[in-house]
């Protein structure tokens, strides 16, 4: 428990009070809240719900390696790509803004 104070910057008693129930879990301040969900590498809907789905997060991972190891010219494909999808669905929708930037 130590850790994750040190990792949130909250006094250990803080959590302490938090995890046994002395302090009730309606009264934790957002700021609070969030800052133990970070801390635990969760978004804050995570730990309020008591779950956690790292399959989607594992999927996105995976995305992600996959465009780091390719190379400028597969990026540079996929931007073309991306870019000419925006303009398409911005067509049919009036205006769409779109950022995209390659990098290598």
């Amino acid at each position: 428990m130590k850790k994750v104070a040190e990792k949130c910057g909250l006094p250990p008693s803080t959590l302490y009070a938090i995890s046994s129930g002395d302090t009730n879990f309606e009264n934790v301040g957002i700021s609070t809240f969030v800052k133990i969900a970070d801390a635990l590498g969760m978004t804050a809907d995570e730990l309020y719900m008591g779950k956690v789905d790292d399959t989607e997060r594992y999927a996105l991972t995976q995305e992600e390696k996959r465009y780091r190891s390719a190379s400028p010219t597969a990026k540079a494909a996929i931007a073309a790509s991306v870019q000419a999808i925006a303009a398409s669905i911005g067509e049919g929708m009036g205006t769409y803004r779109y950022d995209f930037e390659v990098t290598a």
